[in-house]
């Protein structure tokens, strides 16, 4: 009886350790699944303020040559 107690407490301490890990492994998921969606944003961002910056100097260009109204 002694030795079923401590195997029904192994076997309860092991699947309580099995469902933290997989509650972790899913919180895990999920804030990488954010970073990445975080990260690529930034990256289109930073791709978007690229092409304005050179909008800008073509228009700056432009503008010095006297194609643009001031």
């Amino acid at each position: 009886a002694e030795r079923r107690a401590r195997s029904a407490a192994y076997d309860a301490a092991v699947g309580a350790v099995a469902e933290t890990e997989w509650r972790i492994r899913t919180a895990l998921r999920q804030s990488w699944r954010r970073w990445s969606a975080a990260e690529r944003r930034l990256r289109l961002i930073d791709d978007h303020l690229e092409l304005l910056d050179r909008f800008a100097e073509s228009a700056a260009a432009l503008a010095a040559a006297g194609e643009l109204p001031p």
